[in-house]
């Protein structure tokens, strides 16, 4: 399956009704040869199009038509897109996509040592953005709250794939999910 994304116009804050790259990439190309170019003009550019990479793509979406692909939309972004688009999201599954929740924790600033690993690998992000949260609880249940330490801090990022932190004095403990290829 293609991958997908929600595609948000930033001059108008609307949301586009493609989801592929490709389907949105193909209507702005339409739509940029229409400028006034010559013929030897236009025929140049649809030889460059056809040959773009996805990168250039994206590059091409992003800067000269001023949308932002997200290939993680929060809860929020997917609610948003389809009470704007009518339809329902449905998150594409790509069959060497594994999403991978990798911890890191240091201990007394780093002389007390550090444990890094993976804690799980998930065919559906949900489920790897579920079980980085719990582990990340199980974390501050264990070592600050069952020992009634209030002194830490949460910091936590808003994207599609999670990624957090759980700050002290003298410890830090990271966990995120990633997207991993595979074969």
């Amino acid at each position: 399956m293609t991958k997908q994304y929600i595609i948000k116009d930033l001059q108008t804050g609307d949301f586009s009704h493609h989801n592929t790259l490709d389907g949105i990439f193909n209507d702005l190309v339409q739509d940029f040869l229409t400028y006034d170019w010559t013929d030897e003009e236009a025929d140049k550019f649809k030889k460059e199009f056809k040959e773009y990479t996805e990168d250039q793509k994206i590059d091409f979406v992003q800067d000269e038509y001023e949308y932002k692909l997200i290939p993680y939309p929060t809860p929020q972004q997917i609610a948003e897109w389809e009470e704007f688009s009518g339809r329902k999201w449905e998150e594409a599954e790509e069959p060497n996509r594994v999403f991978v929740v990798y911890t890191l924790h240091i201990r007394d600033r780093g002389r007390g040592g550090h444990t890094w690993g993976i804690e799980g690998v998930f065919y559906d992000r949900h489920k790897a953005n579920e079980r980085a949260v719990a582990i990340r609880d199980k974390h501050i249940e264990e070592w600050y709250t069952s020992q009634n330490n209030d002194s830490y801090e949460i910091y936590e990022f808003m994207k599609g794939l999670h990624t957090s932190s759980v700050e002290s004095d003298n410890s830090s403990f990271e966990i995120s999910v990633t997207e991993e290829y595979c074969e």
